[in-house]
C-alpha cells in the first residue's frame, strides 16, 4: 500500500512517470450502490443517479476515467471518480448501478473486476465502439474542437437520420 502511494505521489506531484504503466490491471472486488442511495451527494458534490456511470474509489483523483473490466466475461465499461470509498476494506472500486449492468455483476453484488486508468484519446475509441450500449437511443454527442481540448469548446452535433 506504501509502494502505491508513493508511486501516486510520483507520478500527480513530479509527473514523470506515466499513469497507465503505474496503474495498469489493479485487480480486486467490485461492488455496486445501492438504489437507496439515489439522490444523495457525492464527493464531488453531484448527486448519484443510479443510470449515470460513475465510481467510488480510494486513490485516483475525482474526475479521473477508469476502464472497468470483468474478467469473466471481458466486458468493459468506463466509469468516471466521482465518489470515495468503498467503506468496505476488501473492495477495490464501487460502481454505479448502470456500470455494474453493463459489466454483468448485478445478479452477485461483488465481482472481481480489473480497473486501468483511461486516457482522453482512449476514451473516444471505446465510444466509438461501444456508441449502441452506452446511448441506446438517439442522442445529442458532442464533438471536440480542433483544439481537441474538451475543456476548450463543446458543441453539439444532432444525429441526422439515414436515407433509405
Amino acid at each position: 500500500m506504501i509502494n502505491k502511494l508513493i508511486k501516486i505521489a510520483v507520478i500527480f506531484l513530479i509527473g514523470f512517470l506515466p499513469m497507465n504503466r503505474v496503474f495498469s490491471g489493479d485487480v480486486g472486488k467490485a461492488s455496486y450502490y445501492s438504489h437507496k442511495l439515489t439522490g444523495k451527494r457525492m464527493s464531488n458534490g453531484a448527486r448519484y443517479h443510479p443510470d449515470s456511470l460513475f465510481c467510488a474509489h480510494r486513490n485516483y483523483p475525482l474526475g479521473s476515467l477508469l476502464k472497468v473490466r470483468n474478467p469473466k466475461n471481458n466486458k468493459e465499461v468506463i466509469v468516471k471518480v466521482t465518489d470515495r470509498g468503498p467503506h468496505v476494506r476488501n473492495r477495490i472500486i464501487d460502481l454505479s448501478y448502470r456500470a455494474a449492468k453493463l459489466l454483468e455483476i448485478t445478479g452477485q453484488g461483488i465481482a472481481l473486476v480489473e480497473i486501468t486508468p483511461v486516457l482522453e484519446n482512449e476514451f473516444k475509441l471505446f465510444v466509438e465502439r461501444n456508441l449502441s450500449q452506452i446511448f441506446p437511443s438517439k442522442v445529442y454527442l458532442p464533438v471536440i474542437n480542433k483544439t481537441n481540448s474538451i475543456k476548450d469548446s463543446l458543441t453539439l452535433k444532432i444525429p441526422t437520420a439515414k436515407a433509405h
